[in-house]
């Protein structure tokens, strides 16, 4: 039930997160056995796992096994607790008898003595299991916190070049603690979402929605494990607790923030949900194990308090949810109250045969529902993907017979991020959590589509094709080569290869003066033109033709100049962009302020595009630039004249040649970054960053051999930590063996 929850099916796109959401279970049996006395190995491996499976989920399992910790010595403490209760409440009814002091018995003298004995020992047993208690703790901290501590250590080789890789990204430098108190969704509303058959989130651009289904029967038996007495209540309302906090966590936008490692939801809400289902599906099958101690009252008021919830909100005018799901979950309620009955009334029925018919309905119900999710998911099928993979390494395989150095390609269908990563391809677009800030600013001020800690492949220029060296791009068959302004060379399956045959090299010879390029104009293609002036000496080439104020619902019509490219770019969002040329039609409709590409091989053809406003807006701006094919081949050609040759690329380095004709700048479109060594010539030189986000090598005239070697920041530190902890994680080990040698020696 936990690895079939709306959490898994909602989120299973992202399988980086399922290793570390896996150790959950094992990370709380791991905290119960140290509550226990016992050692805290299996805790330590537990969490270390998680966290270096995932640093995101790991940061949530970190928060949590503090929580639970405090949970399970709730729970543990009760002997200490029933002692002192029992004293305090002997004292009190002493105090009413006459005299104000313990009765005495008219027996023996030697009961008399016996029982003054007794009371006067009292005190010392009582403190003497204080002093247990408080070692018990103790020594229970202390093995949790060491523990803790060398999982984090262990798993520093990760950890550390993460952490320095996040304070670089665009999430850290955008996302600021909130300042005020906010609530995304009420109580009842969150509840509603431990209902079955829920479509489950999978992404929401309103930052609201919970997977937290389990199973309708979690519901029953998380209320009736309230009446659990064969459980101390303090641990029963210590997880009732817990959940409270989980759920006010999931409503309240400060501790929401927390759990999310100090950020902001986005797109994926509530990430931190399997916890919740993890601590409810424990409650659930405490209360089951116990089922033939319970009362018919209190069956009864576990199975009538979630369905008059549901019922009350079934009326409520103003829920959203469709009605039958409401009669569903509260058939489904109905029928495991009419279980539980059976189970715990039914003399002559085997515990095994019931526990294997619930079994049989619970696997029943979750795999019902997981089908039901997996079909509202909106996702294309398994062979659908490996479909385009395979297409598109079919067609690269046909034109890299002569191929001998790296390039990009970009597939421009996005079905799921890094989708040229997944397909075997090197891209521009990226999404990643480390993404540096200055790269999305970068792509930002270029016109190409850019937010949070990933870029897309829209608004590229015919010369930042050419640029970023965008040799191929494989597109869904059916749009135009005019489109992507390259020549089709191959198709298979779904997929059209087309080639760009200016595509430039990863680096590229350039003047000097391009260490004075800024970026910071407003307008993407002015930025373009200031580096097409700062790197080749030549006239600015993008030239703007007029602005044109849009009004909503209106369309507007452009007439393709002779032997010209033709740009329009748009800086504010807008609800959607329609673009109609007599080759092809686009519709864009997500995150639209960015640069649009509108060509067409006949010069009499007329582009129009119709853009629907936000309700907002009024009247938005676009800005039509045009470029001649003429200006734009000069450029190219200069910038091809001396380029990086011979260019390999390994997992952390990269190598090449250049003939310098004339001195200049080596500019390399790799993220700058201090983690790079260059070396030229096998001498280790300084570099520059271009543009805000480029690397930037002067180099004198003549040949020369460039080697790039990358070491992430905080790497040394962390496999130095890492080093450090597994030693002492292992002396750790032999010193609980040794220790348990002596102890059974001593017995």
């Amino acid at each position: 039930m936990y690895a079939l929850s709306n959490f898994v099916i909602g989120y299973y796109f992202n399988l980086m997160w399922l290793d570390s959401v896996a150790m959950l279970p094992l990370v709380m049996y791991g905290i119960e056995q140290i509550v226990k006395g016992k050692s805290g190995r299996f805790y330590c491996l537990a969490l270390f796992y998680g966290l270096w499976c995932n640093y995101y989920i790991g940061f949530m399992l970190c928060i949590f096994s503090c929580l639970y910790f405090l949970v399970r010595w709730i729970a543990e403490t009760g002997e200490y607790g029933k002692s002192k209760g029992k004293k305090a409440w002997r004292s009190r009814i002493a105090k009413l008898r006459p005299g104000g002091g313990p009765r005495v018995s008219s027996g023996s003298q030697e009961e008399g003595l016996q029982q003054e004995k007794n009371e006067t020992a009292a005190p010392q047993k009582a403190q003497r299991k204080k002093r247990g208690f408080l070692r018990d703790l103790g020594k229970s901290c202390l093995t949790f916190a060491w523990s803790s501590l060398l999982a984090g250590g262990m798993a520093a080789l990760v950890l550390v070049p993460a952490f320095m890789g996040l304070t670089a990204s665009e999430s850290m430098e955008s996302n600021t603690f909130p300042t005020t108190v906010k609530f995304y969704e009420s109580l009842a509303q969150l509840l509603e979402n431990h209902m079955a058959f829920l479509e489950p989130v999978t992404i929401s651009s309103s930052q609201v929605g919970l997977n937290v289904y389990c199973g309708v029967a979690t519901v029953l038996l998380a209320v009736l494990y309230l009446f659990d007495h064969e459980i101390r209540l303090r641990e029963r309302l210590a997880h009732y607790g817990l959940c409270a906090l989980l759920l006010f966590s999931f409503a309240c936008n400060i501790p929401n923030y927390i759990w999310h490692g100090f950020h902001t939801q986005n797109g994926l809400p509530n990430r931190f949900a399997f916890i919740y289902i993890a601590v409810l599906l424990v409650m659930a099958y405490d209360a089951l194990g116990h089922l033939k101690k319970y009362w018919l009252p209190e069956l009864l008021f576990a199975v009538a308090v979630p369905s008059a919830f549901l019922i009350v909100r079934y009326l409520d005018p103003e829920q959203e949810l469709e009605g039958y799901l409401f009669l569903i979950s509260l058939g489904l309620l109905i029928f495991y109250f009419a279980f539980m009955l059976i189970g715990r009334y039914a003399e002559r029925l085997k515990p095994s045969v019931f526990s294997a018919a619930l079994t049989c309905v619970l696997v029943v119900e979750i795999a019902a529902n997981a089908i039901y999710g997996i079909s509202q998911n909106g996702s294309v099928t398994r062979s659908i993907y490996l479909a385009d993979q395979s297409s598109y390494r079919t067609m690269i395989a046909d034109q890299e017979e002569d191929e001998d150095s790296f390039y990009r390609s970009e597939v421009d269908r996005q079905r799921m991020r890094n989708v040229t990563m997944f397909v075997g391809g090197n891209g521009l677009v990226m999404f990643n959590s480390t993404m540096q800030s200055s790269v999305i600013d970068f792509c930002d001020a270029l016109g190409i589509e850019a937010r949070t800690n990933k870029n897309g492949y829209l608004g590229v220029t015919k010369l930042m094709n050419d640029v970023f060296g965008i040799k191929y791009v494989a597109s869904p068959s059916g749009i135009s080569d005019t489109f992507y302004q390259f020549e089709k060379v191959d198709e298979d399956g779904e997929l059209t290869l087309y080639e760009n045959e200016n595509a430039l090299s990863l680096g590229f010879m350039v003047d000097d003066t391009i260490l004075d390029w800024d970026t910071s104009s407003e307008e993407p293609l002015e930025v373009q033109n200031s580096f097409v002036e700062l790197a080749t000496g030549h006239e600015a080439i993008f030239v703007l033709d007029r602005y044109i104020d849009m009004a909503d619902g209106q369309n507007y019509a452009i007439k393709i100049p002779e032997n010209k490219q033709v740009y329009m770019c748009i800086d504010t969002r807008v609800e959607e962009i329609v673009l109609n040329t007599p080759e092809y039609s686009k519709t864009f409709s997500d995150y639209t302020d960015h640069l649009y590409v509108i060509n067409s091989s006949d010069e009499s053809d007329l582009a129009d595009f119709t853009v629907t406003l936000k309700e907002t807006q009024t009247t938005v701006r676009a800005e039509i630039y045009t470029c001649s094919n003429e200006a734009y081949q000069e450029v190219v050609d200069e910038l091809s004249e001396s380029q990086l040759e011979n260019v390999i690329v390994d997992s952390d380095t990269v190598t090449g040649e250049v003939e310098v004709k004339e001195a200049g700048t080596l500019l390399l479109t790799i993220p700058y970054d201090e983690g790079w060594t260059i070396l030229v010539d096998g001498q280790k030189t300084e570099f520059s960053c271009v543009g805000g986000a480029l690397i930037g090598v002067h180099l004198e005239e003549g040949s020369h051999t460039i080697e790039m070697k990358y070491t992430p920041p905080g790497l040394w530190i962390g496999s130095g930590l890492t080093l450090l902890s597994a030693l002492l994680f292992l002396g750790t080990m032999v010193w609980e063996k040794r220790r348990r040698m002596i102890l059974d020696m001593t017995k």
